[in-house]
């Protein structure tokens, strides 16, 4: 993963978010206001992004990688 400093429009399901030492994937979301958005991780409430934010981001696979298959 890399972090990436993303505003809520930006923020992507997938993308992983550091509250209180762990890592939470974003498994949905929801626009709730201008610039807003609510948050779904797994294992805890909903949490509103209301502002930009240093997000993490899995590394995407290029795709010679794609048709190597796993190491």
């Amino acid at each position: 993963m890399f972090a990436i400093d993303l505003d809520p429009q930006s923020v992507r399901l997938g993308d992983h978010i550091l509250l209180e030492g762990v890592y939470y994937p974003i498994r949905d979301m929801r626009g709730v206001g201008f610039g807003e958005k609510l948050l779904m991780l797994d294992g805890r409430p909903p949490w509103r992004m209301a502002g930009p934010l240093r997000m993490y981001r899995p590394k995407e696979r290029t795709t010679a990688e794609l048709e190597e298959g796993p190491t």
